[in-house]
């Protein structure tokens, strides 16, 4: 895929994801959904400690803390997807699927951290 492609379906994911976030957030806050009953359903809540993780282990690293990790996992993909691209011989179709998938959730990660002043909407309950 060329540069341009991969950055117009990241765009448009990160997009459809705000949007998505933004109508579930105005629209369905009290809508609850159980996929299987009492384990796995759709809740959205505001998560203040911006992960899931941080969440379920109590956790609660400082804003800075998370955005430094971040822009460093951010560097280690984008090294590893640079140096997987140069091994590759053949088509890459994949490995660029993985990637746009990767950095349209750091950028919707960041979008979260920055603009949404409640914290992060999840939508997934896993009990």
């Amino acid at each position: 895929m060329s540069r341009k492609n991969i950055i117009f379906w990241i765009i448009c994911l990160v997009i459809a994801d705000q949007v998505t976030k933004l109508i579930i957030a105005n629209f369905f806050m009290d809508t609850r959904f159980d996929i299987i009953n009492s384990v796995l359903g759709i809740r959205p809540v505001f998560n203040e400690k911006y992960t899931y993780f941080n969440l379920l282990l109590g956790i609660n690293f400082g804003i800075f803390a998370r955005i430094v990790f971040f822009i460093f996992v951010q560097f280690i993909v984008l090294f590893a997807y640079g140096y997987f691209k140069t091994l590759q011989k053949s088509s890459t179709k994949l490995l660029d699927i993985a990637f746009i998938f990767g950095q349209s959730a750091v950028v919707c990660l960041f979008c979260g951290l920055f603009f949404w002043k409640r914290g992060i909407l999840d939508l997934v309950l896993l009990n």
